[in-house]
């Protein structure tokens, strides 16, 4: 009867446990979903694993059409049509070095064909043995700025920054770092919010 209460117990535990990293996927998930920015996290292959809603618009493809594929049958042409920089060669090189592309402004392409200038700034993701599992990728959308040959206002920076660095940190911690994260976004939306600033909405 003691073993029996023992594993009854520890069912219990086990399924608080699920209930608890569910809730806080659920959060993060809608958190990144919620910016407007391109949240991109792709494999060490160069295989999207995820794209935000916003960044599903930007490209206009659908989560299902791009899981699984690779970013250069997606978004990233064969070469920079103002510049000619072979792009294909930077994919490779950004999987092999990645700590050299931390960050990184190249043409991208959407579904359309429409040539997009995007910021990027790149995270890796390693196991415990240093190894690189996935790259996390936050992006916004330049084009406009480098028409206009002009530099972002700082109010536009400050949109920019402090989302994306909440991102940053809840996706590529662990579950523990992750849930701080979570529990601090009520006070720094509030703080945004005071400011005249948004996360945005879906």
């Amino acid at each position: 009867f003691r073993r029996n209460d023992e594993t009854r117990l520890e069912i219990e535990r086990l399924r608080r446990e699920l209930a608890r990293l569910l809730n806080a996927e659920r959060a993060y998930r809608e958190i990144v979903n919620r910016t407007n920015a391109i949240v991109l996290r792709w494999d060490p292959q160069g295989r999207v694993l995820f794209m935000n809603d916003f960044g599903q618009r930007v490209f206009g493809y659908t989560e299902e059409e791009m899981v699984g594929r690779s970013v250069l049958e997606l978004i990233v042409p064969d070469t920079e049509e103002s510049s000619g920089r072979d792009l294909v060669a930077m994919i490779q090189d950004i999987l092999r070095h990645p700590e050299r592309y931390e960050h990184n402004e190249n043409e991208n392409v959407a579904r359309d064909g429409t040539r997009l200038w995007i910021t990027w700034r790149n995270t890796t993701i390693v196991d415990s043995k240093g190894e690189l599992v996935e790259i996390l990728s936050t992006g916004i959308d330049t084009t406009d700025r480098r028409n206009r040959s002009a530099q972002p206002d700082d109010d536009e920076e400050k949109v920019q920054d402090l989302p994306l660095e909440l991102l940053r940190t809840i996706l590529s911690k662990g579950d523990s770092s992750r849930e701080q994260a979570i529990d601090r976004h009520g006070l720094r939306a509030h703080r945004l919010n005071a400011c005249g600033y948004s996360l945005g909405t879906t």
